[in-house]
């Protein structure tokens, strides 16, 4: 019997084990039969684990500068996480994701162009830049007001003046080719001159471009003079051969020539004449001259001289050679030119606007009562014994972290936390600065005023 006991139940362990890997929802009368009754299956939930979410940092609003609540102290945590201060105490060496990420942006920063420091100018040479200007816009002025002024009238100008002139003397009076003629400074018989060809030049060279508007002629003079004094005239008269000509040339360099036929004979017969008629012991010559006619102004330019009573005579020349001679000439007035006016009254402008800034700038400076000063004072007499005055300039050393603060308060907030001394700078009389310095990481407060 103990046999069939122990067969028994070695058979039911066998048919445990076999029943493990079916279907535990079975009918309960096949578990009966067996003698072994399943218990229902519990279902296993996962338990949901709460993450903990990260602190939002509220955005805190600027409070007035109180003394009273200066001395609590401001959770470093919130200054850290607010200016993304970065504190690691242990190095790791970055990974290939990260390393590419760094030389992408060090190959954007490369790319972007640098920025340009703004130099600062100081009280005392914005001063004396705006002086300058001022100066320089005022001469300018000046100086296209007397080219407008010049432009009208003309002004003085030196100027030097030559005349000449050339005569042929010929036997024929119809004499084109001048094979019958000869040539001037010679001795001439009367009886071998029937004409004078006579040529006259002048030419003048200016400092500066001038209009000659201007009229010439030429006139013949004949005189009858006594032999014993030439200043007891007995016959003196005068008249044109060529008319007034105008001339109106403008430039540096103003000549023009002119050139007339003297009938000799037609001179010589008259002068005989008259002395024979009159019963005169008297000379008589004939005189041509070149005139210039400038506004109500005559000058005698050039001019011969020819004897009328001699058997043989020389005629002789008067020219002028005036060198380096000044002029004040009114023949070129224009009308105001308007764009030396317009650049005038640019300038003029210019002047007005840059002593307006500059008088307007010196008080907001020299104002003690403006609102820079009120606040400055305030904040080194309400925090004198939190606030350290730099002597000299105030240096950053290299690889520190500076945080730019907007506000004294701010900076009053870090000073609570890191419970360090304000540092003051005085940059100019319209701008300070503030520090607070803590291991690598400084904060900056500038204060500077609205016209700076």
């Amino acid at each position: 019997m103990e046999d069939t006991t122990k067969e028994k139940k070695v058979k039911e362990k066998k048919s445990a084990n076999r029943n493990k890997n079916k279907n535990n929802h079975e009918p309960k009368w096949k578990a009966k039969k067996t003698g072994m009754v399943k218990e229902p299956v519990k279902k296993v939930t996962k338990k949901k684990v709460s993450v903990p979410k990260k602190e939002e940092v509220k955005e805190e609003k600027h409070v007035s500068i109180n003394k009273k609540e200066s001395g609590k102290k401001v959770d470093k945590q919130r200054l850290i996480d607010k200016y993304n201060i970065e504190k690691t105490i242990s190095f790791e060496l970055p990974t290939k994701e990260e390393m590419d990420k760094i030389y992408s942006d060090m190959s954007k920063e490369s790319s972007e162009p640098k920025k340009i420091k703004r130099r600062h100018y100081n009280y005392l040479s914005r001063i004396s830049t705006l002086v300058v200007m001022i100066l320089i816009f005022l001469v300018l002025c000046i100086l296209f007001v007397f080219k407008a002024i010049d432009y009208q009238l003309g002004g003085s100008t030196t100027y030097s003046e030559y005349t000449s002139d050339d005569y042929y003397v010929c036997s024929e009076e119809d004499s084109v080719d001048r094979k019958n003629c000869q040539s001037k400074d010679l001795e001439y018989n009367v009886n071998d001159v029937s004409k004078i060809h006579a040529i006259f030049n002048y030419e003048a060279v200016y400092s500066k471009n001038i209009l000659l508007d201007a009229k010439y002629y030429v006139d013949s003079t004949i005189r009858i003079y006594d032999k014993q004094n030439q200043d007891a005239i007995n016959y003196n008269e005068v008249s044109k051969i060529i008319d007034s000509t105008p001339i109106k040339v403008e430039g540096k360099v103003i000549n023009f020539s002119t050139d007339l036929d003297i009938n000799f004979n037609k001179y010589r017969d008259f002068a005989s004449q008259y002395i024979k008629e009159e019963n005169l012991n008297s000379k008589a010559d004939l005189e041509i001259s070149l005139v210039l006619v400038e506004g109500e102004e005559e000058r005698k330019l050039s001019s011969i001289t020819i004897p009328l009573t001699e058997d043989k005579f020389m005629i002789t020349s008067n020219n002028l050679d005036n060198q380096n001679q000044l002029v004040v000439s009114n023949n070129n007035k224009k009308e105001i030119d308007p764009f030396y006016i317009f650049i005038a009254i640019i300038c003029l402008l210019m002047d007005i606007l840059l002593f307006t800034y500059l008088a307007n700038f010196i008080y907001m400076v020299k104002n003690l009562d403006n609102k820079y000063n009120k606040t400055l004072k305030h904040i080194l007499r309400e925090y004198d014994e939190f606030i350290v005055n730099a002597t000299s300039t105030y240096n950053i050393p290299e690889g520190t972290q500076v945080v730019k603060v907007e506000s004294f308060d701010e900076l009053l907030d870090a000073r609570n936390t890191l419970e360090k001394p304000i540092v003051y700078e005085k940059i100019n009389n319209s701008k300070s600065k503030f520090y607070v310095e803590d291991n690598n990481t400084i904060f900056v407060y500038t204060m500077k005023d609205e016209g700076e």
